[in-house]
């Protein structure tokens, strides 16, 4: 991030674990905290990872009201640490993360990009990897799209491969691909995040470095 001048975990001397970020690099701390409350969660829960160190930005300039959103105070007499300053703020990342025992942090999810389907929140990465379980869906994107009765329900975006009996074929239409689909997801998630509609597409929209440009699927 080029608020954190631009990084808090490395790999360095430790061994990478895979679909791990790395470890914390020195002088600086993190914590996983309840996204809503601010509460720091218990050592691999999933939640808001926040950081401080002197690699964090003083502040937007000119911002006010984007730095009572993403930096959050310290208390003074927790500033300093074993002679370490840490320094005086936590800044909120957006990243949804867990820490292992060892110390690597694993990132899941943007908290922008999760659907808040009545009081849960669910994570397109879960579904995504749900979805392509099965061998004859290529690629696939989940969004959240509104609704009257829930606030945002998930909707999948799928790319069927050529050969498979998901491809487009005379005589299927595309509510019967898609419920042959959501017969295969419904037995492995909860209710709430089965995908309230299946969309095939040719490909899915990303950047040169792979990113999924969720913005054009919405």
């Amino acid at each position: 991030m080029t608020e954190l001048s631009p990084i808090v975990l490395a790999g360095g001397e430790h061994a990478h674990v895979p679909g791990s970020s790395g470890r914390l690099v020195a002088n600086t701390a993190c914590k996983i905290v309840d996204p809503e409350t601010f509460e720091a969660l218990p050592l691999g829960a999933e939640g808001e990872l926040v950081v401080r160190g002197p690699q964090v930005m003083l502040g937007y300039k000119d911002r006010p009201d984007a730095n009572s959103e993403c930096l959050v105070p310290v208390d003074e007499a927790q500033r300093v640490v074993g002679g370490v300053d840490y320094g005086g703020v936590w800044m909120r990342t957006g990243d949804v993360a867990r820490v292992d025992a060892d110390g690597n942090v694993f990132i899941s999810e943007r908290i922008k990009e999760l659907i808040k389907v009545k009081a849960f929140q669910v994570a397109p990465a879960e579904l995504e990897a749900k979805i392509l379980e099965d061998e004859a869906i290529t690629d696939c994107c989940v969004i959240g799209v509104p609704h009257d009765k829930f606030g945002q329900v998930p909707k999948a975006f799928v790319v069927a491969r050529a050969d498979s009996a998901l491809a487009p074929s005379k005589g299927v239409t595309d509510e019967a691909r898609a419920e042959a689909v959501l017969a295969k997801l419904r037995p492995r998630l909860a209710e709430f995040k089965w995908p309230h509609e299946v969309v095939f597409v040719e490909s899915i929209p990303k950047s040169p470095s792979g990113k999924i440009l969720r913005r054009l699927l919405r």
